[in-house]
């Protein structure tokens, strides 16, 4: 064994004990490995900080605290996990998004005072639902010109928003006009009630001229 008062620099000067810190410091791009095989490095290139798993395992992070955390130089939050629950990602110090036991929670940001909308996805109302709520109003929005909404059951196509014209599958029956289109036949039991703000309610005509 060795006992050292002072600073030690081992061969090439790559590595260091500074005794007035108590740190064994490492100079850019020398590693400190662990494992047989040198599987584990940490180290620094330069520029950027390096945890790498060099090996073919995995890289695992463990905690037995009640929180796992990713903070910033300012010791702010940036993302959490509770070991066997939720897990949270923050945007500037604010929760954006939090898992939970039936899915997840999307905090948005508050606007002008009024109260940061909540919107849930996973499990609703019953194990056999899911789906999504909002604590404000709920928007769907695509960004391509040429984009539709399709609703689906498995593979077929339930219902759909083409163009404007609601469908029942991808067949129109509300168009964008707000007219109804390619109705059938009905043949419920009770009655059909039409109204409207002004006459006539609803005209008939016959295009074919027979009875």
């Amino acid at each position: 064994s060795a006992s050292f008062s002072g600073d030690v620099n081992f061969e090439g000067g790559q590595v260091q004990y500074d005794a007035s810190s108590n740190s064994l410091d490492f100079q850019d791009n020398i590693y400190a490995q662990f494992g047989t095989g040198n599987d584990l490095r940490i180290y620094h290139n330069g520029t950027d900080s390096y945890i790498e798993e060099a090996g073919t395992g995995n890289l695992n992070i463990k905690g037995n605290g009640s929180f796992i955390n990713f903070l910033d130089s300012s010791n702010n939050l940036m993302a959490y996990m509770v070991p066997g629950g939720a897990v949270g990602l923050y945007h500037n110090t604010e929760a954006r998004l939090t898992t939970q036991a039936a899915g997840i929670k999307v905090n948005s940001a508050a606007v002008g005072g009024v109260a940061a909308p909540i919107l849930n996805v996973g499990q609703l109302n019953n194990a056999y639902q899911s789906g999504m709520e909002s604590s404000v109003h709920l928007t769907m929005k695509t960004y391509n010109p040429s984009g539709n909404f399709y609703f689906y059951r498995q593979s077929a196509i339930q219902a759909s928003i083409i163009d404007g014209d609601i469908c029942i599958g991808q067949t129109a029956v509300i168009d964008s006009s707000r007219n109804l289109t390619n109705i059938g036949t009905y043949s419920g039991s009770g009655n059909i009630s039409i109204t409207g703000a002004s006459s006539p309610k609803i005209t008939l005509t016959d295009t074919t001229n027979t009875c």
